[in-house]
């Protein structure tokens, strides 16, 4: 039975190369993205009713106000915190 020679040299190449290849794919779907995706259609609305915004010390606020508020119902707010996880 034939053996492959065993050389310490040829794993810091393997480990190497292989990290090249998929730092290339990574690069290859980035200019992609880049080059056929258009981005600068606008995003559609969330909710029905119109997008309002308000400049406050936090910073920008964006919300949406529509409809008719009747007698005897109940106005929904949903808030949502501003770390990483919150809109995840």
């Amino acid at each position: 039975m034939m053996q492959w020679p065993r050389s310490r040299a040829l794993v810091p190449i393997v480990a190497v190369t292989g990290t090249l290849a998929v730092a290339g794919i990574g690069l290859a779907a980035a200019a992609h993205v880049h080059r056929r995706v258009r981005h600068d259609l606008p995003m559609p609305g969330a909710l029905s009713g119109s997008l309002k915004f308000i400049d406050g010390p936090e910073g920008r606020v964006a919300f949406y106000v529509g409809g008719s508020v009747r007698r005897g119902t109940s106005t929904l707010l949903l808030v949502h915190g501003s770390e990483p996880a919150a809109s995840s």
